[in-house]
């Protein structure tokens, strides 16, 4: 990494939600709106406090979905699209259960928008997936491997690619060349399955 980066570049964070209006996402953007200079979320019909909860923070832009269809693949893109349209220049696309620990504040982005080797243009992260209270996360099987690109540049005529034949658990981010990406030390908290009643509503 380059150090001490400062620059003008335009940092979005997108969220695709639906019933996402609990306590995890309302920490969720309370950390990103630390670093975010815009935030995007698309609501795919929530009928909980979603919208409420968006819409409390000064830095994002809410939009619900038009669509009366289950499509993710299509809604992320939607989402890529919304924020090349407003000029972000990287992209960071997390979950509403989904929380970056602290030390990945703006410098830690700055230095990732800044690259030394030109083609690196997606940054991926770990997974600490917290189970049966939030104090103890799962290392083991995959969830001990579990991670991914969910941070990247913004060029032209981006889409996302690759979906399941359900148009389920797409890609997060825009497809890539493979020697363009590399992983970082943040640590991405996920609060998914703290619960036996958030396990089941996931499975």
């Amino acid at each position: 990494f380059q150090k001490d980066v400062k620059s003008d570049l335009k940092l979005a964070v997108i969220y695709r939600v639906k019933n996402g209006g609990d306590v995890f996402f309302q920490k969720s953007l309370k950390k990103v709106s630390e670093f975010a200079d815009f935030i995007l979320v698309l609501d795919d019909g929530s009928t909980d406090k979603t919208e409420q909860i968006a819409r409390s923070f000064e830095k994002v832009r809410f939009q619900k979905s038009q669509w009366k269809t289950f499509d993710e693949k299509r809604d992320r893109d939607f989402l890529v699209q919304w924020a090349a349209k407003l000029g972000a220049d990287w992209v960071l696309s997390l979950d509403a259960d989904e929380i970056p620990e602290d030390k990945m504040d703006r410098a830690f982005f700055e230095r990732l928008m800044h690259p030394v080797n030109p083609q690196v243009k997606q940054w991926g992260f770990f997974w600490r997936t917290f189970w049966r209270g939030r104090d103890k996360f799962r290392a083991d099987g995959i969830f001990g491997r579990m991670a991914g690109y969910r941070f990247y540049k913004v060029e032209p005529h981006q889409k996302i690619l690759f979906s399941s034949e359900a148009t389920l658990h797409t890609g997060n981010i825009p497809a890539f060349p493979r020697y363009s990406g590399r992983f970082t030390d943040g640590r991405i908290k996920h609060y998914g399955y703290d619960s036996p009643e958030d396990r089941s509503e996931d499975h």
